[in-house]
């Protein structure tokens, strides 16, 4: 049970062996309502801040079979389901100020994913063999998302909108290692492909009794049907040199193809005509790296790498048109977008001496064309954009650290930090999708039988972007207390439960809310947007 959306889960896994066939049948079920915030004001309207009412069911259902044949090779399938519901009353946009009736005004949406797969594996039983292993997994998998509104407006007349999007993918993944010597060291080669093939498409309609009260929005579709291609192959080697030393170089090429259609739903959008045509795209690079890694003991190992790498443009943010003459914003995405490409430095060890176990690292990467979303003021229109955009250069560096240490008594301590900054090379401004400064602190006692520990989480503040309506979340530091217990009366047997958020502070994850105006008319108050104040939770495990 968890009290941050007072919800109660559970889930029953039973796998049995017949010879060389294994089988696991595992299932989980969820119900619950809304992730509560820190405010708590519950009226309707521009002044709420306690989260909307919502009622939402999810399960999740897996099959495995696996089959062993002679000589290592293993073949198997894997069928995977998951749903959730979610029902919302969207209190905030209902009465005084706002547009609903207060009590008819409802969100609805709904999450769904099939997954199925045929899987193969080998493990070489001899060092004569070829391949030292082999993996591949060939698959078909379907992601289906439906969201939308329902109720009245402030006038008593029947509103109502539906967005649906789908994605249909057949995919293939693959890889081969092959453990050999030559030139007298030995080389561990490794070899990956993935390639998909996807069909994606959307659309949304409007529930109105005339065209007038909700003009522009009927039957049409904010993203086209595309169809996209994606290859991606890797080999690697990894040689070591002895004295500790091993280097890795290696080189990775990525494709891929998008094909829009403006055909269907989309021929009608309003945005197709204003913001240009729509296009095919192609692109690809080849991306190489290189790292380094030396033993200084069996407890310390020191690495340094290089590497390039390349994202291709999401197909939202290629050819996304959401356009309302007569709303307030519109989000269009940009066709001539870019490929993001880089290259970083990364250096870091792994070490654990004299009972202190952890990990440190440092990087420093450049972009090109850095894929960001930009938000702006159409001055012709008024409308508010949201718009994606190449910055052409744009660095993010940081040190990241993590240690703990144990002691013969049960008592451990553990601790770590990350901090990255971001700066964009067009405008020398800070990049806010990068986290402000985290660090995690804590300490524990447990034996086999009982445990507990107390940590706690300190965040900086998002630092000031220079405008006056964007919210800069403010540092926090909050407390969680956790504890386990598994009774010798009772084998297999594991009860566990935490308190967090344990003085019910009030915070902000910086990069949730980077985007939010304050000032807009559609705002919340501040609490609305905080993260859920004091939350606990109990969990109970059997193993047989």
């Amino acid at each position: 049970m968890i009290s941050e959306d007072r919800s109660i889960s559970g889930s029953a896994a039973a796998a049995k062996t017949f010879g060389d066939t294994s089988v696991l049948f595992q299932g989980g079920y969820r119900k619950g309502n809304e992730r509560t915030k820190s405010g708590d004001n519950d009226s309707y309207g521009a002044t709420r801040t306690k989260a909307d009412p919502a009622d939402f069911d999810q399960y999740n259902l897996l099959f495995k079979v696996r089959q062993e044949l002679e000589g290592g090779h293993k073949i198997g399938l894997t069928a995977e389901r998951f749903r959730r519901d979610l029902d919302t009353d969207l209190r905030e946009l209902q009465g005084p100020g706002r547009t609903y009736q207060i009590g008819n005004y409802d969100g609805n949406e709904q999450r769904q994913r099939d997954r199925v797969s045929l899987d193969y594996s080998y493990e070489a039983m001899s060092s004569d063999a070829f391949f030292t292993t082999a993996r591949s997994t060939l698959y078909w998998q379907s992601l289906k998302k439906e969201s939308g509104t329902d109720g009245s407006t402030g006038l008593g007349v029947p509103y109502g909108r539906s967005n649906e999007i789908e994605n249909d993918t057949f995919g293939f993944i693959g890889s081969v290692t092959r453990d050999f010597d030559a030139g007298g060291l030995s080389h561990s080669a490794r070899a990956s492909l993935e390639a998909t093939k996807s069909d994606w498409s959307q659309y949304s309609f409007a529930l109105c009794p005339t065209p007038v009260t909700c003009p522009m929005l009927n039957n049409q579709s904010e993203i086209p049907d595309v169809d996209s291609t994606t290859f991606g192959f890797s080999i690697e080697d990894e040689i070591d040199f002895g004295n500790n030393f091993k280097l890795t170089p290696g080189v990775r090429f990525d494709w891929f193809d998008y094909s829009p259609s403006t055909g269907g739903g989309f021929a009608g959008n309003p945005g197709l005509p204003i913001f240009g045509p729509l296009r095919d795209r192609q692109e690809s690079q080849f991306s190489p790296k290189l790292l380094a890694s030396y033993d200084i003991t069996p407890e310390v190992q020191v690495y340094a790498q290089w590497a390039m790498a390349f994202r291709a443009p999401t197909i939202d943010e290629l050819y996304s048109r959401f356009y309302n003459p007569m709303g307030n914003y519109a989000q269009l995405g940009n066709p001539d977008l870019e490929p993001e490409t880089g290259h970083g430095f990364e250096v870091g060890s792994t070490f654990d001496v004299g009972g202190v176990e952890g990990r440190v690292s440092a990087f420093h990467n450049r972009y090109k064309n850095f894929i960001e979303t930009v938000t702006t003021i159409n001055p012709a229109t008024g409308i508010m954009e949201f718009n994606y955009t190449n910055v052409s250069e744009a660095t993010i560096s940081g040190v990241e650290f993590a240690a703990t240490k144990a002691f013969d008594n049960g008592v451990n301590l553990h601790g770590s930090i990350a901090y990255a900054y971001g700066k964009n090379g067009d405008t020398n401004q800070r990049l806010r999708s990068v986290a402000p400064l985290k660090a995690i602190v804590g300490a524990g006692w447990g034996n086999e039988v009982f445990g507990f520990d107390v940590s706690s989480t300190l965040s900086s503040h998002m630092p000031n972007d220079g405008v006056a309506t964007t919210f800069d979340a403010p540092g926090y530091g909050i407390v969680d207390f956790t504890t386990w217990w598994t009774p010798a009366q009772a084998e297999g047997l594991r009860i566990q439960a935490g308190v967090y958020n344990v003085f019910d502070k009030e915070y902000y994850n910086a990069l949730a809310v980077r985007d939010v105006n304050l000032i807009a008319a559609s705002s919340q108050p501040r609490p609305w947007y905080s993260e859920p104040g004091r939350t606990f939770k109990v969990s109970l495990t059997k193993t047989f």
